[in-house]
Formats: C-alpha cells, structure tokens, sequence
C-alpha cells in the first residue's frame, strides 16, 4: 500500500471516508442481491417474474439515486470547500439547501412511484405482465422509503465533510445489519414475501435518518437548527448555476442508462412475438448479473465521493499543488480496486451459477449470463477509473460543463447500435455488448481532460459575498 500512497496521512484520510461511502452503497445492492438469493419459488417461472419485476423497480431507484446524488454532490462541492475555509455559517447554508431541494425530488418521484407504477415497469419490460404485477407489488411499500432515503444522503454528505466520519461509518453499519435482519424476519419468520423485502427497507431507511439528525445533533461541530431550513435561501442563484447543467446531465446519462434496459426488453419482446422460447432468459441472466456487479462495483465507487470530499477541502484551502497530488495517488489506488473488480466479476459467474436454481437449471440463462459476464468483465477497467475522474475529480473542481456535455451525449452511441442490433437481427450477445461501450468511449476523454489540470481551482474565491 505504501507503493500507492506515499502520504500516510492521506491513506487514513482516504479509508475513513470510503469505508462509509462503501457501506452506505452495500445498503443498496444487498437489497436486490437479498431478494435474488433469499426469495426462492419453487417453480422457476414464477422465481424469473419475481426476479425481472423486483429487478426493474429498482430502476426507479436508480433513477432516484442519481437525480438526489447530482444534488448531493453539488451540496458536497460547496460544504467541502467552505468547510475547508473554517466558513461553518456557510456549511449550514449549504446544507439547508440541499435539504430543500432533496425534499421535493423526494415526493415527486414518490407520488409518481404511487400512482402509475405498472405504467413504469411496462417501460422497460413491456408484454411481460407477471412481472410488472410483481414489480408493482413491491414499488408501491418500497416508495415510501424514497421520503426518509433523500433526507439521509444530504446528512451523510454534511457529517462526512464535517468530521463525523466515524459515526456516518457506525450509522451504516446499523442499517445495513438491520437490513438483514428484517430480511430475514419478514421473509422466513413471517412469510410477507415481496412485500416484507420492501418492508424491510422502508424501516432500515427511517431508522438509518433519525440516527443521523440525532448524530449530528449531539456530536457536530456544527448543530442544525430546524428554524433556519424555512428562511430563504439567497444561494440557490449559485447552486442552479453549478448544479442545473450537471443535474441535467446525469438525468440524461441515466436515461441512457435505463434505456440498455429498454433496448433489452424490447429485444425480448421481439425474440418473443417471433416465436422463441424461453426469450425472457436474456432479462433474468442481466438482472442477475447487475446484481452481482452492483455488489463488486461498491467498492471502486466509494472512491469517486471520497476523492471529492478530500480533494474539496483542499482547493477550497487554495492547497492546489496538494489537491493534484492527492488526485494522483488515489488513482493509483483507484487501479488496484479496478484490478480488484475485474477478478471478482469473473467469479460471480460460479457463484451465482451455484447459488440460483433458475441458472443451474435453465441452459439458456447460463449460457446468456457467462457471455455477459466476460463482456462485463472487460468494461469494467475504464468503467472503474471513469468514477473518480468524471464523478470526483472534475465535478468537485467546477468543471462541470465538460462533464455535463460528456454525460449528456456519450450514451447517444451504445444505445442507437443497439436499436439497430434489434431490429436488425443480430444475436442477443453482440446486442448487450455494443450497450456497454459507452465506459470505454469516455474513458480516454476523460483522462486526457483530467490531464489539463482545468479542474485545479477554487470555486468558492467568487462566492465570498453571497448569503
């Protein structure tokens, strides 16, 4: 470790922040990795629905996570920057804020995931009507955590920049041990099913924000008072300004996202009306495996936020030469937790043939998952370097107009060769490929913009006067 970090300081610095950025993402994927393994029919039919239903819900909460984490880290630039200062006034401003703005995303896709949750599954998966009936099932309890998850990514994003490493770390690892635990219960103990796995999450995530707002009340430098998040904030001109054009642009790089899901489940419902069988294998063996990535991904993508928040203070500290320095060598370490993911993606394939009956059983599911696999595998190093480069780095030192122009058109590419691919006939395998290219398209880009040190700067030097 040493070879990758030659400052010890910085090496402390670094594993206390990833390791709760780490574990607050394990919260997410150990849910849908739960309800894979846990949840098991007997019939292998009704476990596929299951799995492709509960699956693409959770692209509601992908959606979610990446409209609040723009947000997030927007509040996260300017709470580290100012914390960097010594400007605690400011923090609290910040983060009051973002509160507001998290609030109402918050409801939004609440009231949405409510009403017309079937006409959002029918989006992605589209003729697969046992699925969407499970999908919805579980949506409609599993929204409702929505209103608390919003609330605790902003209180994580302050205690992490304040000094409360430690306890957003402690705070995680309740969650995340409650999670598991309610699983359990409502799953075998009480037999609620689908219902009990959202359950489950809707408890962890209230209890996961009142220890929170109880953390920062009792042990914050900084306190909270609630009658400040009603005044009206004179920083909102800045934080549109800054945070407008990057929010748009991850909404349109998770449209694209979602949209592989799209293409795919319109490739399924072709190979379906033309009379293939068994064509929903391509939709179970993707779900497994986005399982099994999220699982090994966490771990690289804990780095993006932490060199945020670590790179953050220091050019908020106009410590720029420092902030370079350190942006070096947690890509370094970047490239070991790359070498890392790539490994363990290879052997998911075995784990998960021998842990899921619906693999092991179904030729066509392994066969599709194996090849996915690999090609998987290979996306996997620019995928793990473009994190902290574009999502870190980049963002934190301003240069948000790059990033939003990179994320707004990158996808464009992937997904109009794989509407092509499908209705043109190409084989499912050479269709799922082609909609991974994007990571390998941005990843010379965004080194080569990294390179251009454009992102080394003060962004708070023009904001001394606002209130």
């Amino acid at each position: 470790m040493n070879l990758v970090f030659k400052d010890k300081g910085l090496r402390k610095q670094v594993f206390s922040l990833a390791i709760p950025f780490f574990l607050q993402e394990a919260i997410l994927v150990l849910t849908s990795f739960l309800t894979a393994l846990m949840f098991n029919p007997t019939i292998p039919v009704e476990k596929s629905a299951i799995l492709n239903g509960v699956g693409t819900a959770g692209n509601v909460y992908f959606l979610f996570n990446i409209t609040v984490g723009a947000l997030v880290f927007i509040g996260n630039l300017f709470i580290s920057q100012h914390y960097g200062k010594g400007r605690y006034d400011e923090v609290e401003k910040d983060f009051y804020l973002s509160l507001k703005i998290v609030a109402v995303l918050s409801v939004i896709f609440f009231v949405l995931s409510m009403a017309i949750p079937s006409q959002i599954l029918s989006i992605f998966i589209p003729g697969q009507e046992e699925a969407i009936m499970y999908g919805t099932k579980y949506l409609r309890i599993f929204a409702i955590s929505l209103l608390f998850n919003g609330f605790s990514l902003i209180y994580y994003c302050f205690m992490k920049n304040t000094g409360l490493e430690k306890l957003a770390t402690t705070n995680s690892l309740i969650t995340l041990s409650l999670l598991a635990l309610l699983n359990g219960i409502f799953i075998f103990g009480v037999d609620m099913g689908l219902q009990g796995i959202a359950l489950s999450i809707v408890i962890a995530r209230c209890v996961e924000m009142i220890l929170n707002i109880v953390f920062v009340q009792t042990k914050g430098k900084i306190k909270v008072n609630p009658k400040n998040f009603f005044k009206r904030s004179h920083r909102f001109k800045e934080f549109f300004k800054r945070g407008g054009p990057l929010t748009l642009a991850k909404l349109s790089w998770a449209t694209g996202f979602l949209m592989i899901s799209v293409v795919l489940g319109q490739l399924v419902k072709n190979l379906t009306d033309a009379g293939v069988a068994n064509a929903d294998a391509i939709t179970t063996a993707n779900i497994l495996l986005s399982n099994a990535i999220n699982i090994v991904m966490s771990v690289p993508n804990c780095v993006a936020p932490t060199v945020s928040v670590i790179v953050g203070r220091q050019l908020g500290a106009n410590k720029l030469e420092q902030a370079k320095d350190s942006s070096k060598q947690i890509l370094r370490f970047t490239a070991v937790l790359t070498i890392f993911a790539v490994c363990a993606t290879m052997l998911s394939y075995p784990i998960i043939y021998a842990t899921h009956s619906n693999v092991s059983g179904d030729i066509d599911v392994s066969n599709y998952l194996l090849y996915f696999t690999i090609i998987v595998a290979v996306i996997t190093i620019p995928r793990g370097f473009n994190g902290p480069i574009e999502n870190g780095i980049l963002n934190v030192g301003g240069d948000n107009l790059y990033v939003s122009i990179l994320d707004a058109t990158t996808w464009v590419i992937p997904v109009g060769l794989g509407f092509i691919g499908v209705n043109c006939g190409w084989h499912p395998v050479a269709v799922f490929a082609v909609l991974q290219l994007e990571e390998v398209i941005k990843c010379p880009i965004n080194f080569w913009r990294y390179k251009t040190n454009k992102w080394v700067k003060n962004i708070t030097t023009t904001n001394e006067a606002i209130n």
